[in-house]
């Protein structure tokens, strides 16, 4: 996941999430804070809270670091130019309409 140094690392009985954590160098700049989970050998989950204490680690547990979305930026001319063509393509059918009723009446 978004660890600066992914890997297996071994159990240690009272290590939480964020000991893991610290482990695989910390969380790089494009880690999506809000969504670190760890999955229990079960197959059952839990989420990384702000507020919660960090989860309890067993052995076998796997811990995910997801990547952030990249949101692409707002471009102003592109809205612009979008904006554009859309009233020039609505113009044209609106002539096209107005010049096909002037000929057929």
């Amino acid at each position: 996941g978004e660890v600066n140094n992914p890997g297996n690392y071994q159990y240690t009985k009272g290590n939480r999430m964020n000991d893991y954590l610290k482990l695989a160098g910390g969380l790089t700049k494009n880690a999506a804070q809000g969504s670190i989970y760890i999955v229990y050998p079960d197959g059952k989950s839990k989420q990384l809270s702000r507020f919660l204490p960090s989860p309890v680690v067993y052995d076998g547990s796997v811990i995910i670091a997801v990547q952030k979305e990249e949101v692409e930026k707002f471009s102003f001319t592109e809205y612009v130019s979008s904006l554009t063509e859309f009233w020039a393509d609505l113009s044209q059918a609106y002539l096209m309409v107005i010049l096909a009723l002037r000929s057929s009446g």
